[in-house]
């Protein structure tokens, strides 16, 4: 297994290559050795800073393997927006909803899954205007 990390300072761990210039590295492991990371975590999404379309679906955003799960939306329009989740329980495609959220103008919604969540392998969304939503 093979993952690229960023460098910020001393190595610690015989299974980095350091890049020739030290700003990056390489670490050679093997699946096992994940387990020693630690828990996963991460930040981001599919749509982060992206021009949206109503009605189209986000790329899915792994959700497998984190503990604490809080989906963050918000939006530069002047009005609230709707906002469908959709979750793939199995990762095999079929997707389901799982709710729909008002998104207010000018302010971050959070959304903090269960526990019970646990077994939600992918996580979708699709932009929904108000009067659509309705509809």
């Amino acid at each position: 297994m093979v993952m690229s990390v960023a460098m910020i300072g001393p190595a610690v761990n015989d299974r980095l290559v350091r890049t020739p210039g030290g700003a990056g590295a390489l670490w050679l492991g093997v699946a096992d050795d994940l387990w020693q990371l630690g828990r996963s975590r991460g930040t981001g999404g599919p749509w982060k800073a992206t021009v949206v379309r109503a009605g189209e679906p986000s790329d899915p955003y792994l959700m497998t393997g984190f503990s604490d799960k809080t989906l963050r939306l918000s939006h530069d329009g002047r009005s609230v927006l709707g906002v469908r989740v959709e979750v793939d329980l199995t990762g095999t495609g079929v997707w389901v909803p799982y709710a729909t959220f008002e998104v207010p103008a000018g302010r971050v919604f959070e959304h903090r899954f269960r526990t019970a969540s646990a077994r939600i392998g992918c996580g979708r969304w699709r932009w929904r205007t108000r009067a659509r939503q309705r509809s």
